[in-house]
């Protein structure tokens, strides 16, 4: 399924989206807000293959990024409670 939640990035809200399919974390990207963050094209694909990866937010967050990684991982946490 797709899920998506808003939280608290830097300077702005974030959105993050989130699929899951088989019980499985498969895919995450981030929508509104993410022109406000800090975290690069780059850094931001390495952290999400980790959270995929791991199927966990509890992956090391990126330097220079510690708000935008913590904001994602919110979302995530957020998105799997409901």
């Amino acid at each position: 399924g797709e899920y998506a939640a808003v939280v608290d990035g830097l300077h702005d809200k974030i959105e993050v989206k989130m699929t899951v399919a088989g019980g499985k974390l498969t895919a995450i990207t981030i929508g509104e807000g993410r022109d406000q963050m800090f975290i690069t094209e780059e850094q931001l694909e390495q952290y999400v293959s980790a959270i995929i990866e791991s199927q966990s937010a509890d992956v090391d967050i990126v330097s220079g990024a510690t708000i935008d990684c913590q904001a994602i991982g919110t979302a995530i946490a957020q998105a799997f409670a409901k």
